[in-house]
């Protein structure tokens, strides 16, 4: 301003022009303000528009709103029912057991996804010694005995899963499954005796005698196929006085396992760390009766699964984390910055992060995910200098193109059949024999995902 003010005051021939010059600069820059104003909103675009045009010059375009993030693309989980059967046995110091999940998911797409597993485990075990005998229908219960134990083993299993269009055809593969557990447990039971293929063929003979009255053909061959073994271990201890008792129980697991989608070609393998602790008091022969007892349980898990799948071509197309429990869900939410919002409380989560890869990103996540786990050494030439790096990095991955999801859930499980009977001695073991059989109903009640604008409702998974 200085020197703007010494030209004005020249005087001659260049005066008149120095005036109009500055003049001009002014009137430019006054332009260029009025137009930064004018661009900020919609309207103030268009005048700015016609401005540009009335001096002969075209404005430099509007900035565009970024789009709100679209809700992720696969299909949601809207409920859930499990019914699970099983026995154990011990002989010595060593436990075995066998069970059979089948569970049948509602899924957002309108489909039907039936899951048959199969588990089994072996391990050692030692414990206090003592007596028990327990048996229980439904809500009620009684026993009597007491005693402590610990142990771990092996464990692994298999499990199959078929999609349907409808209800119904799930409903009808469910009752097919049904039966055929009944006679493969029986089957089992008698595994070295003359009665086991009795049971074995006139189970599969009574089912194929049923599907033919009742027209029903089972699917050839399943959608889905997966393998699974690891490491587990436990420790409990229990007392009881037939109307009277509680019990505390806590496990852990680590299980490694491949997941093979036969309709894409994909192959998943997969990582599942977990961990529970349990407990249990009641007096009477019921917890939730109040006519026949009175009590209560709680339970507390986690569990962190890391998913990464590959492409028919053998190409790396996805990576997940899940994690999920059940624990105090307002925690959870707090931590996440997740807002209620008045929709009720459940007793367990599920919390899912997704980074699709592709040949843009390939090269980068991969070798992010290796410098991560620690893997190709020091001497393996990579793009992040350490492993928060490359974390931020598959960050970025999640709020680019990625999604974030949390699902809060209602979990209800209810005894069907339980018994059990065993004898022991301090450091002897003895032996024991259990079967046991329960539901679980899992419903969502909230599901929300990640946007740069804060959570979003996730419409899908609810009817």
């Amino acid at each position: 301003m200085h020197s703007l003010r010494a030209r004005l005051r020249q005087g001659g021939k260049d005066a008149g022009a120095g005036t109009l010059e500055y003049l001009g600069i002014i009137f430019f820059v006054a332009l260029l303000i009025i137009g930064l104003v004018l661009t900020a909103t919609p309207v103030g675009s268009k005048i700015a528009e016609k401005l540009c045009e009335a001096v002969g010059t075209s404005c430099p375009a509007a900035p565009i709103a970024q789009e709100e993030k679209p809700p992720p693309a696969r299909t949601c989980e809207r409920g859930s029912t499990t019914v699970e059967g099983g026995f154990n046995v011990s002989v010595s110091f060593v436990d075995g057991d066998r069970s059979r999940a089948v569970t049948t998911r509602e899924m957002s797409d309108g489909t039907f996804v039936v899951e048959v597993l199969d588990d089994g485990g072996i391990g050692v075990s030692a414990g206090t010694g003592g007596f028990d005998i327990s048996m229980g229908v439904g809500e009620y219960e009684a026993g009597y005995g007491i005693g402590a134990s610990g142990g771990g083993g092996l464990t692994g299993g298999n499990g199959e899963e078929y999609v349907f269009n409808s209800q119904s055809d799930a409903e009808d593969f469910v009752a097919y499954v049904g039966r055929q557990s009944v006679a493969d447990g029986f089957s089992l039971a008698t595994t070295g005796t003359p009665l086991q293929p009795l049971f074995e063929w006139g189970g599969k003979g009574i089912n194929w005698i049923i599907n033919k009255i009742k027209g029903y053909e089972p699917p050839s061959s399943s959608n889905v196929s997966y393998y699974y073994g690891g490491v587990e271990g436990y420790g409990e201890a229990h007392a009881s006085g037939i109307v009277s008792g509680g019990s505390a129980e806590a496990e852990g697991s680590v299980i490694v396992g491949i997941r093979q989608d036969h309709d894409t070609g994909e192959t998943t393998t997969y990582s599942d760390i977990s961990g529970s602790i349990e407990g249990q008091v009641h007096v009477g022969f019921s917890e939730s009766d109040p006519n026949w007892g009175d009590g209560h349980s709680g339970e507390r898990s986690a569990s962190s699964i890391l998913e990464t799948t590959v492409d028919a071509d053998g190409n790396l197309s996805r990576v997940s984390v899940i994690d999920s429990g059940m624990r105090d869900t307002d925690k959870i939410r707090e931590n996440h910055g997740i807002d209620r919002d008045g929709s009720p409380t459940g007793n367990a989560y599920r919390m899912q992060t997704e980074i699709p890869v592709t040949d843009a990103n390939r090269a980068q996540v991969e070798d992010a995910l290796r410098v991560i786990s620690g893997g190709g050494g020091p001497y393996v030439p990579s793009s992040f200098d350490s492993p928060q790096e490359a974390a931020d990095y598959l960050d970025r991955q999640v709020e680019q193109i990625g999604d974030r999801t949390y699902e809060e859930l209602n979990v209800d499980s209810s005894n069907i059949f339980n018994f059990a009977l065993a004898g022991e001695l301090p450091g002897v073991k003895g032996a024991g024999f259990g079967v046991d059989s329960s539901s679980t109903e899992t419903e969502v009640l909230d599901a929300q995902y990640w946007t740069p604008d804060g959570w979003k409702t996730w419409e899908a998974c609810f009817d």
